[in-house]
């Protein structure tokens, strides 16, 4: 059995899971609930807000994407 074929599905999964965890604190960050508090507890300027929310969202959309079609390589290989 290959090393990739097991590898691969954790991989892919590890990286789908950051690229949602990502996208998550982006939502938090920029809306910054009253019961979480991110933005206060990282000590964001609110100049800074969209700005971290959308670096948080490009990385996490890729990171997704990328371990989406990691996972799609391995089932349809």
């Amino acid at each position: 059995m290959k090393v990739e074929t097991i590898v691969a599905p954790f991989v892919g999964a590890i990286q789908l899971l950051i690229g949602f965890l990502a996208m998550a604190s982006a939502y938090l960050i920029y809306y910054d609930p009253s019961s979480l508090m991110i933005g206060t507890i990282l000590s964001i300027s609110p100049e800074n807000v969209a700005l971290f929310a959308l670096l948080f969202s490009i990385i996490g959309f890729f990171s997704a994407v990328s371990g989406s079609l990691i996972i799609y390589e391995w089932v349809f290989s």
